[in-house]
């Protein structure tokens, strides 16, 4: 670590932001100090980023494509971003940057190809980037659109791949619709987003699905979660349908007056266009907070072991380096226990369902025999036809139940585990953060985890056909009603048996799938989360050891700098000190 510069190397017209940068720079974070200089240089441009985010097929594309003007972006009945999809003004054109950075231009229509979960799953074909130019209104220019990945799919990439874009989101088009409303994993991304966008439109889609005395319901709550839970003052939902928009606003300055987006667009032009000098404000000041906090937490370390002795600031780091040691060797143990007990969970799903299966068959059979009597029809076939719509009335209820209670019982232990875990962990991690805490002051964040089942990927209840083959062949469709019915009542039992055998067959599958899935997420989630910890305190330490070497005078000259920045930092607010962080 270079010594920091002296005072009066920053000049009384220096922003907030180069301050940052400069400090970065010559604190060896250098990674940190061109991401500095990149928004600084953005902001000065007034360029800003809204990303339109949420929970996955609430409309976020259709949203976008209604603003194009145009269905530039995929829309669907299944998830269908998987890449970051970028709109921008501009003549029509789709630009496709690979990882490579190669770039192509497609046809409009191959949009889909690139950036779908249907067409790339989970970007196997490693696109960096898909930026669609349009004709767009003239306050646009500058502002760039991201259709993001929806968060709660069962393909977790995706998630994955809208919180990697939030360190770029200047403000948030947070999509929610009718059904749910708003669900937890929504608030617990809207708390990650506010550490990073400066501005937010809240948009509740499909209100068309609801009467209006509902929307206002629906509005209402809304109102009270995003005040209450997530911590908003000022809270502006604007309820759209994109299905029944007539346009975007085009090439012209404003949607029409009738048009169900015009309040929402009216919002954005006003931000984005006559307000922008205030927005890039804003957005200024959260950035230079985020950065000057990031930077402290990285220099913190290094100050304090820099004023150690060389004997006392190598005891203290080998205390340090043991912690991590044995965190990291519980982690593995505590993993391998969740691995097991994880595997005894699977284990105890099929004795488990055949007892839900023994406790339901019962009453079906006793009831399709009931109904078998009263069953009539003119031929074989409308007999059977008949039949079978009462099986299926029948069966599938009953496989419903079963699902139900096992899942049920699935999430109960699966959160038992995945607590018992975060315990364990939680005791390990609290130790070292003590210990990094009382040696050298700088704070660990607490490690947790979500232990929740992962969605289906789509396994449902479908009764299987009970005739072809049964019998012989299609040849049964022949016989008489009466000659059908003493056969059918004959084979009753086996065949309601079979099908739930058949029924409880595909929910195992699918539940041992989904908690395999599970114990994946958990256990990676808190593995990033150890790593990142890890590596913040080894980062730490390593930018103590050079410290140390520029003596207690460097070190106290940097502490002084920091500590002014971070005074300077907490007191912007509107007016000049903005404008002056903004440049």
């Amino acid at each position: 670590m270079s010594p920091p510069p002296s005072e009066s190397a920053a000049g009384p017209d220096e922003s907030g932001l180069a301050t940052l940068e400069r400090i970065a720079r010559s604190a060896g974070q250098i990674e940190l100090a061109a991401e500095i200089a990149a928004t600084s240089r953005a902001l000065a441009r007034g360029e800003l980023t809204v990303a339109v985010l949420g929970q996955f097929k609430r409309g976020k594309s259709s949203l976008l494509n209604a603003l194009a003007g145009r269905p530039a972006f995929p829309t669907g009945i299944l998830p269908t971003t998987a890449v970051a999809t970028y709109l921008v003004r501009g003549p029509v054109a789709v630009r496709v940057t690979e990882s490579d950075g190669t770039v192509h231009v497609v046809p409009g229509d191959a949009v889909e190809e690139y950036v779908s979960e249907q067409k790339n799953p989970s970007n196997r074909r490693r696109i960096l980037r898909v930026e669609v130019a349009a004709p767009l209104p003239d306050w646009a220019d500058g502002v760039t659109f991201v259709d993001s990945p929806g968060i709660g799919s069962a393909h977790e990439a995706n998630t994955e791949a809208a919180r990697a874009l939030l360190p770029r989101v200047d403000a948030a088009i947070f999509v929610l619709s009718p059904d749910p409303p708003i669900t937890s994993d929504e608030v617990a991304f809207l708390a990650e987003v506010s550490e990073y966008a400066a501005k937010f439109f809240f948009v509740l889609n499909k209100v068309d699905l609801v009467s209006s005395s509902e929307r206002a319901e629906l509005l209402g709550y809304l109102d009270r979660v995003l005040r209450e839970r997530c911590g908003f003052d000022a809270v502006r939902i604007f309820p759209i349908s994109t299905r029944h928009a007539r346009s975007g606003p085009g090439t012209a300055a404003r949607p029409e007056t009738g048009d169900p987006l015009h309040a929402l667009w009216e919002a954005l032009r006003e931000v984005l266009g006559p307000g922008r000098a205030q927005a890039v404000q804003e957005v200024a000041r959260a950035r230079t907070r985020r950065f000057a906090d990031k930077l402290h937490d990285l220099l913190a370390l290094a100050v304090r072991s820099s004023l150690l002795s060389d004997e006392e600031r190598d005891r203290r780091l080998a205390g340090v380096d043991r912690g991590v040691a044995e965190v990291r060797s519980e982690f593995q143990a505590t993993r391998a226990w969740l691995g097991e007990a994880v595997d005894a969970l699977v284990e105890r799903l099929p004795p488990r369902l055949a007892v839900l299966r023994q406790a339901e068959i019962p009453a079906v059979v006793a009831a399709l025999r009931a109904r078998l009597e009263t069953l009539s029809g003119r031929t074989g076939g409308g007999f059977v036809r008949a039949y079978e719509s009462e099986f299926r009335s029948l069966v599938a209820p009953a496989v419903a139940r079963i699902r139900g209670h096992v899942t049920d019982e699935v999430v109960a232990e699966l959160a038992r585990v995945s607590r018992t875990f975060e315990e364990r962990m939680a005791r390990w991690t609290a130790a070292l953060a003590e210990n990094v805490a009382r040696e050298f002051g700088i704070d660990v964040p607490r490690l947790s985890v979500e232990p929740a089942l992962v969605d289906s990927r789509g396994s449902s209840a479908r009764i299987e056909g009970l005739y072809e083959g049964t019998f012989v062949g299609q040849t049964v469709l022949l016989l008489p009603p009466s000659l059908l019915r003493r056969r059918l009542r004959a084979r009753v039992a086996e065949t309601v048996g079979d099908e739930f055998e058949a029924q409880t067959g595909r929910i195992r599958s699918d539940l041992a799938e989904r908690v395999a899935r599970s114990w994946r997420a958990i256990h990676e989630g808190m593995g990033a989360g150890l790593e990142a910890n890890v590596r913040l305190i080894e980062e730490a330490v390593a930018a103590g050891r050079a410290s140390h070497r520029a003596g207690r005078e460097s070190a106290e000259r940097w502490r002084g700098e920091m500590d002014r920045l971070r005074t300077r930092v907490a007191g912007l607010g509107a007016g000049s000190e903005a404008a002056e962080v903004a440049g």
